[in-house]
């Protein structure tokens, strides 16, 4: 029977305290505010407020709150405080007899929006999970947790009971997540927080990978937002219980909408042939590609140790510029992708159904995205390799 344990906060190890129509404009400042935040150039800056004063004459007279939320700077904590739950430990129950004893532990960490119901945007929200690499601590990501609460989602953070030596297998991982699922929805604090039926999961690396293979078969998953992903290794070869999560994509059932972001310099830790770009191209669905040329894999994280330094290459961008694009990448596709529906398109929409009252808007949004890109590419002078590159696919045809 599965179990919830209220813990302090220092007891726990590792844990602190698809839209329709697809809002172009919102992701064309996120695209240019990205851009700036990379390499701060005027131009840059430019094009950000230039599509942030876009005429509200075709704009909702929403209150304050609902306003910012329609015309919002996704580079920016939400409009909302972010909370938490005392650390907990949850025993997955489905796991066994995958895992036994404490390895189907679970250490959790979860985060809400605090003050929603005044300011008008009540519970429940959008589950969101994110996932860390292999054996990298939870709280390695509590910014990002604490940033998409701000903007409306109960989001878990959590470690698994695994090391470098004895890891758990994709599969278990893959339960394991689901789990979670199944305890937000059950449990009785945190069901009133949340809504299962539309959850966001993020990944980093392994992350990423583990994420990707539990929305091949979970349709409570309504999108995905993938950084610096690794598939395949030579540390783990494909197998039954390491699948190649690219396969996975490929071959998944509706449209699921990816958001990804790569970091140029980690090909010392992430192979070619299972990084970042070999999920962008396996995706059916809704797309969105991030390539940071200067960045390495661990850059993405709250914090790095010397030995995740050592291992893997760390670029010439600030680790802050990481985050602040990888974070505003995750809000945009949220928001777009999980928030931006309702309930009865979503689930159409994972069943295969294509947009049928989308093509004409999504394009309009592909083809204003892409002039977009352009311009900041021109702007900072980029070459090949980029500093910075953006592109989508399967907006409408």
């Amino acid at each position: 029977m599965c179990t919830a344990l209220d813990r302090h906060a220092g007891e726990a190890h590792d844990l602190q305290p698809r839209a329709v129509p697809i809002e172009r404009r919102s992701l064309l400042v996120t695209l240019a505010s990205a851009a700036a935040l990379y390499k701060k150039l005027p131009e840059a800056q430019a094009a950000a407020e230039e599509a942030s004063h876009v005429s509200e004459a075709s704009q909702p007279g929403p209150t304050a709150i609902s306003a910012r939320l329609t015309t919002p700077d996704y580079t920016a904590a939400g409009p909302l405080l972010s909370s938490a739950f005392p650390n907990l430990e949850h025993t997955c129950s489905r796991c066994f007899p995958a895992c036994v004893g404490n390895r189907c532990m679970l250490r959790l960490g979860v985060f809400f929006p605090r003050d929603g119901r005044s300011k008008g945007l009540p519970p429940p929200y959008p589950l969101a999970i994110i996932s860390g690499g292999f054996v990298t601590a939870a709280s390695s990501y509590l910014s990002y947790a604490k940033r998409l609460a701000s903007w409306g989602y109960t989001v878990v953070l959590h470690d698994k009971v695994e090391s470098a030596t004895e890891p758990l297998s994709d599969r278990v991982s893959v339960e394991l997540l689901r789990e979670i699922m199944d305890w937000c929805k059950s449990d009785p604090s945190i069901s009133q927080l949340t809504d299962t039926s539309r959850t966001y999961l993020c990944g980093h690396s392994r992350g990423a990978k583990i994420s990707t293979l539990t929305a091949a078969v979970d349709e409570r998953v309504k999108a995905l937002c993938l950084w610096d992903p690794v598939d395949v290794t030579v540390y783990a070869p494909q197998s039954a219980e390491y699948p190649s999560a690219v396969a996975a994509l490929r071959n998944v059932q509706g449209n699921l909408p990816v958001a990804i972001v790569g970091g140029g310099k980690a090909g010392d830790c992430v192979p070619k042939n299972s990084n970042y770009r070999s999920f962008y191209n396996a995706s059916q669905g809704p797309s969105w590609e991030v390539v940071l040329g200067k960045a390495g894999h661990f850059q993405f994280l709250d914090s790095q140790s010397m030995l995740q330094r050592t291992i893997c290459a760390v670029g010439p961008v600030q680790d802050v510029s990481v985050r602040g694009i990888a974070q505003a990448v995750m809000v945009a596709w949220g928001e777009t992708m999980v928030k931006g529906r309702s309930a009865e398109t979503i689930a159409s929409y994972r069943s295969g159904e294509l947009m049928a009252s989308l093509p004409s808007e999504a394009q309009t949004a592909h083809e204003k995205l892409l002039r977009t890109q352009e311009t900041i590419e021109t702007s900072l002078g980029l070459s090949s390799p980029s500093n910075f590159a953006s592109r989508f696919k399967n907006f409408g045809s």
